[in-house]
């Protein structure tokens, strides 16, 4: 080694010259699989890093390690390490950045005549220093950086196996990343927001099979090797990946086996246990296929088993055409630390194949609404509809038939493969003709897996020549009504799953809405100024999930489109009862439980009262008279087969209201009404997100946000602010003697007591398990005691599911020296304590000052 000065040149490991190193061994490898694995086990780049290092450093000649990397997202680079490293700042050094530009591994053998390296940070007691390139997809994307404990201790091998690691490093941030951009991709289809996923793809599982056989194959110096996968219970298993160095075509793969054909394979599923057989000919598990297995000839044979959450799922078989094997300790072990890296490539695969089909499958039905949404030509609804539904589903063949009502048949209006064939089967079918008259009539999807044993099919000679056998119609429902079958073909036998069927009927629901409003826009044609102020109305309705705000733009938007005087939208329950009522121009208004309004919701049918001079006595609400209102019409909102409710507009003079402007008035009703069940559903979800499930009281998560709230709110206007803490005394014991179903009774009941014993502005939580929380706005301790002791109170007079419950509190108010919230919490979680461990069912109160 060449020396310049006092200062020792690096070694330039790709440059230097040396004579053929050995292959490495068993315990190189299992080194080498155990920072594999450690850094498969997560899709988090930071984990990933950090797993790693830990396993680098645990080397007995580590000293400590460090990777400087490209941060993608953020921009510039970051470092992981210790914290010596962190210390340093993420900036590259000289050494670094010419590593970088290079790509080349560097050995400095001591660190201490090595000048160079002074502005990283050289930990006590280190001897060499190596740092190897970590490749990216374009270029370098960072470095490794190992010290070792003496120096000179870096060879050619250690060398070699930090190379090997960061590859297997680089691969698995390569993982972790696009699973982050799949999980943006996916959580930003969730929300509907227009953006076109950038095409990325998971990890293929067969490509990384291919890899793991690869080692296998090379490291254990056997003829044959195969990854099965068998579910539990499974009477076959499927064969994902193979070798077989004696074909001609030595790679297998998708092929289905039969386990009574495979002792081997069942044996190890079973037992989850390695199976060493040495010597086929001496092997009983095997006597049943020894002939076949000599014949191939096969000698021995290893079978190690694929293991997920303590579970088996398939197995890695080995074999040798050779002389009689026996495998050691040390091959077993290595066999079977390579079979976890490949359970859990498949698991991370399983994992990105789920978040890749589902954002698919939202994007698919979020550009399919977008193209039928954006035009009202009928034309060109059919066509997006029966395009998305042949090119997402895969099949030869869709077709769109549209009802018409007066001749009680549906028309074939468009359609996407076997044009050619449409003749066969005529432009009109009859409601009464077989498969698609019944559809029509019951307004249900039928899926028929083979057609060609359906007798009431219309015609025979297109399923002959178009060569059909499976049969998917969905109907167009809009208002109850169907307005025509999507039709889908297959020239294979298809049962279709829950899935493709749950997209089919989105996908018809979606056309169905579609085609009802490009009808609804050719029927109006003529009325286009009413048609685009009601247009600019259901806009605005549209833009909000905020329900008062959305019924109050609705009330607003139906009086302005139609010249009305004023308006007004009544929400019922399911049962009934009035929810909401929300006016415009009308002011407070009494509205009747029975009535018009009644009459309206419970047959879906609008109503219309063009004199109210001619109606009888006490049909009008005594408001809209006393306002000088002389006409009205009432028109049901309506989503799917549901009525949420009633939109009225009222007029200053008697009017009649013609067939085109009630339809014009529905079409905005619809629309108000499927802006309603949005806002609705939105504030549902809302509302379970931030509740918890089984005491409908707020959750853990959403306690903490209210109580940041009113800390700050507190501290802004100088408000008293206290907390009660509340836990159930002996509730293990309970739920022990009388079942967890009693305990999740009591709990129940517990959550009825503590907001009986709320005041509207008090925010009741359950904490966790047994534990609740009650923040108190504007309360000090003093107040918040006497309420801590009317719960406590009303818990002992409950009457339980079962048995007798008590509960113990502990309260706390906010002081100048708590900063965070967790102060609160934890003052009044010790309170809690000291109530409990002074014998339970009482209320303890933390001092005002507390530490």
């Amino acid at each position: 080694m060449e020396q310049h000065g006092k200062s020792r040149r690096p070694l330039d490991v790709s440059q230097e010259k040396r004579k053929p190193a050995d292959g490495p061994g068993i315990r190189e490898l299992s080194l080498l699989n155990a920072v594999a694995e450690a850094v498969g086990r997560s899709l988090n780049q930071e984990e990933v890093l950090r797993a790693a290092l830990e396993k680098i450093v645990e080397l007995e000649e580590v000293r400590s390690a460090y990777v400087l990397l490209k941060d993608l997202e953020e921009g510039g680079m970051k470092i992981v390490g210790d914290e010596a490293a962190a210390g340093r700042g993420a900036t590259p050094t000289a050494v670094e950045a010419e590593i970088l530009q290079e790509g080349v591994p560097r050995c400095y053998p001591d660190v201490s005549h090595a000048p160079e390296l002074t502005p990283i940070p050289i930990p006590a007691g280190a001897g060499s220093f190596l740092i190897i390139p970590l490749p990216g997809t374009v270029g370098i994307a960072g470095v490794l950086g190992v010290f070792s404990r003496l120096p000179t201790r870096f060879d050619e091998a250690a060398v070699r196996l930090f190379t090997a690691v960061g590859h297997h490093l680089t691969r698995a941030l390569t993982n972790a990343a696009l699973y982050t951009s799949l999980r943006r991709q996916l959580s930003q289809t969730q929300t509907l927001s227009p953006i076109r996923a950038p095409a990325v793809a998971a990890p293929v599982r067969d490509q990384g099979m291919w890899g793991i056989i690869k080692r296998f194959l090379e490291t254990m110096q056997v003829d044959r090797c195969a990854i099965t996968l068998a579910a539990p219970g499974e009477t076959t298993a499927h064969l994902i990946a193979g070798y077989d160095q004696s074909k001609e075509n030595p790679w297998v793969q998708g092929i289905y086996l039969s386990l009574d054909r495979y002792p081997e394979i069942r044996r190890v599923l079973e037992t989850r246990q390695p199976l060493v057989v040495p010597d086929v000919a001496a092997e009983p598990v095997l006597s049943d296929i020894r002939d076949l297995l000599l014949s191939l000839p096969i000698r021995s044979m290893l079978v190690v088993p694929l293991i997920k959450q303590n579970q088996g799922i398939g197995v890695v078989s080995l074999s040798s055409r050779g002389p009689a094997r026996a495998f050691t300790r040390d091959e077993i072990e290595f066999c079977q630390t390579l079979a976890n890296q490949a359970a859990l490539a498949i698991e991370k695969s399983t994992l990105f194949q789920e978040i890749q089909e589902r954002a698919n499958k939202l994007q698919a039905l979020i550009h399919l609404t977008k193209l039928m949404t954006a035009s009202l030509n009928l034309h060109e609804v059919y066509d997006f509809a029966v395009k998305a539904a042949a090119e997402f589903l895969e099949v030869p063949g869709v077709w769109l038939l549209v009802a018409d009502d007066e001749a009680r048949e549906v028309k074939v209006e468009a359609s996407h493969g076997l044009q050619e064939f449409a003749g066969l089967i005529g432009d009109r079918i009859p409601y009464t003709s077989g498969v698609v008259g019944r559809i029509m009539e019951r307004g249900e999807p039928q899926y028929i897996a083979d057609v060609r044993q359906e007798s009431r099919w219309p015609s025979k000679r297109f399923l002959d020549q178009a060569g059909i056998i499976s049969f998917a119609g969905i109907p167009l429902l809009s208002e109850g009504r169907v307005l025509g079958v999507l039709a889908i073909f297959t020239r294979q036998r298809r049962l279709f799953s829950p899935d493709e069927r749950a997209l089919m009927s989105a996908l018809a629901s979606q056309a169905a809405i579609a085609v009802a409003n490009a009808r609804a826009y050719q029927q109006i044609q003529r009325y286009a100024s009413t048609v685009a102020e009601l247009y600019e109305a259901a806009t605005q309705v549209s833009g909000s999930l905020d329900l008062d705000e959305t019924l109050q733009k609705i009330a607003r938007g139906a009086a302005a489109s139609t010249d009305a005087a004023s308006s007004t939208i009544i929400l019922f329950d399911e049962w009934g009862e009035i929810t909401h009522v929300v006016d415009w121009e009308v002011g407070e208004i009494e509205v009747r439980k029975s009535g018009v309004s009644r009459q309206v919701w419970e047959t879906c049918r609008p109503v219309v009262l063009p004199d109210f001079g001619a109606v009888p006595a006490g049909t009008v609400n005594p408001r809209l008279l006393a306002l000088g209102r002389r006409a009205a019409v009432c028109l049901p909102l309506q989503v799917r087969e549901r009525v949420r409710g009633v939109m009225w507009v009222h007029y200053n003079e008697p009017r009649r209201v013609a067939e085109e402007d009630l339809h014009l008035l529905a079409s905005f009703a619809n629309q108000a009404a499927i802006a309603i069940e949005n806002a609705r559903l939105f504030a549902e979800t809302r509302r379970l997100a931030n509740t918890d499930a089984l005491t409908g009281l707020y959750n853990h998560r959403y306690f903490y946000h209210l109580l940041d709230a009113e800390m700050k709110r507190a501290r802004r206007y100088g408000r008293a602010l206290s907390l009660i803490m509340i836990d159930i005394d002996h509730f293990k014991q309970y739920n022990d003697r009388y079942g967890h179903l009693a305990g999740d009774e009591a709990l129940r009941c517990l959550a009825q007591v503590l907001r009986k014993n709320s005041r509207r502005v008090d925010s009741a939580a359950r904490y966790g398990g047994e534990e609740f929380a009650i923040i108190l706005p504007e309360t000090e301790l003093s107040q918040a005691a006497v309420q801590a002791e009317r719960m406590r109170t009303a818990a002992v007079e409950q009457p339980w599911p079962e048995g007798h419950l008590t509960i113990s509190a502990g309260a706390a108010a906010l002081t100048s020296t708590m900063s965070k919230v967790e102060d609160l919490v934890r003052e009044a979680d010790r309170a809690l304590y000291q109530a409990k461990a002074a014998g339970r069912n009482q209320v303890c109160l933390s001092p005002p000052h507390s530490p």
